[in-house]
């Protein structure tokens, strides 16, 4: 697992609690968010990830032009129109202490920098911020959940918004519906299928569990995957999380705990239900804690599952240190799931067990086990080698 640092000339001023978004084409869109000494902004920049040059929208300068007001804590997803041209729809947030009034929406078209007051129909969500959208592709929708209500309340809500009748749908769900959280993390990981983990409420009491949602059934689940109190991805809050496709992973990084800027990687299977903390530490580079940041998986410009990360909120990230402010992290291409054992069969004194490997396309993987015999007191270790 590897961090890196790209060469960024003309840097741009950090920001926290902003929003990213990736086009076909491999450019991150940033969105609002807390601009360091100048505040809440409204401002857009364009990061090519494959010539890793910044591009300010100059939107605001334009006589009548129409755009969102300063932003901070909305979301944002990135869609394609019927044309096939990106556009980013951004739902909600606040300025510098107040919820912004009404649940506001706006469309942005990437290529001609247009943005578009929307006007949904059906009833709007509650107004909010600190919220998570997902969108599903196939559905041509966008479920919003959770979030700070104008009176500073978590709500436990789920909305969906269909952006080709531009309609509004209040779900009720059943199961094991999740309790009411903001600065949580939610994430599609099919078609089908949504997750939902951390986050506090209004009291600020954190959450470290982990919900999954079946549109198909419109029922929640809470799932129990092996999560160690005291470690870092327990009470954690404002993280990021990106579905890594190849893997049919989930990668949770950074956010808060206890207080503390975390520089945690973990990933989660949802297949076994079961968590990895990814190794770092023998990098040259390191990941600097952090919260309130963007995290997306930044396309074919960056290579295999890689995951581009802008800026975001630490004590650790100074000013005369721009270069922290966006990184690319690539995990191992190959890892073993560490499933449960799915069959243990004992023949004489040989034990059979079943595992998961994930694997590049091509090449040889060498694993190793350790075997520890109690009864004999010895420990075998075997290297077996995989032609992928």
């Amino acid at each position: 697992d590897s961090w890196v640092i790209p060469n960024i000339e003309n840097y741009h001023p950090e920001r926290a609690a902003h929003s990213v978004a990736v086009t076909q084409d491999s450019r991150l869109i940033v969105f609002g968010g807390v601009a360091g000494d100048l505040g809440v902004t409204n401002e857009v920049l364009h990061l090519n990830l494959g010539t890793s040059l910044f591009e300010e929208d100059d939107t605001p300068s334009l006589p009548g032009a129409l755009m969102p007001i300063p932003t901070m804590a909305h979301a944002a997803v990135m869609t394609q129109d019927a044309s096939g041209k990106d556009v980013m729809f951004v739902f909600g947030g606040q300025g510098a202490s107040d919820v912004h009034a009404g649940f506001p929406v706006w469309s942005y078209d990437v290529s001609s920098r247009v943005w578009s007051p929307v006007d949904p129909d059906g009833s709007a969500p509650n107004p909010r911020s600190f919220h998570q959208a997902v969108y599903f592709h196939d559905r041509r929708e966008v479920y919003i959940f959770g979030g700070k209500f104008s009176t500073g309340q978590a709500l436990s809500d789920l909305v969906a918004y269909n952006i080709d009748s531009n309609t509004y749908s209040a779900l009720q769900p059943t199961g094991d519906l999740p309790p009411a959280r903001l600065g949580h993390v939610a994430v599609a990981t099919s078609s089908s299928s949504m997750f939902v983990f951390g986050g506090r409420d209004e009291t600020y009491t954190t959450f470290d569990d982990m919900y999954q949602l079946d549109l198909a059934l419109m029922k929640w689940t809470r799932l129990s995957p092996n999560i160690t109190k005291g470690s870092y991805l327990y009470d954690m809050l404002y993280m990021s999380a990106v579905f890594l496709p190849q893997r049919q992973s989930i990668l949770i990084m950074g956010g808060s705990v206890y207080n503390t800027d975390s520089e945690a990687v973990f990933e989660y299977f949802p297949a076994t239900n079961v968590w990895n903390q990814h190794t770092t530490d023998g990098g040259l580079i390191k990941f600097v804690g952090r919260d309130l940041f963007g995290a997306v998986l930044c396309g074919s410009a960056c290579g295999y599952e890689t995951v581009a990360v802008f800026s975001g909120r630490s004590g650790s990230i100074s000013e005369a240190e721009p270069w922290r402010q966006v990184m690319f992290y690539t995990p191992e291409r190959f890892n073993i799931l560490p499933a449960p054992l799915l069959e243990t069969r004992e023949t004489g004194t040989q034990t059979n067990f079943s595992f998961t490997l994930n694997a590049p396309p091509s090449g040889a993987v060498l694993v190793t086990f350790n075997t520890n015999n109690t009864r004999e007191g010895v420990v075998v270790s075997s290297t077996l080698q995989f032609d992928t």
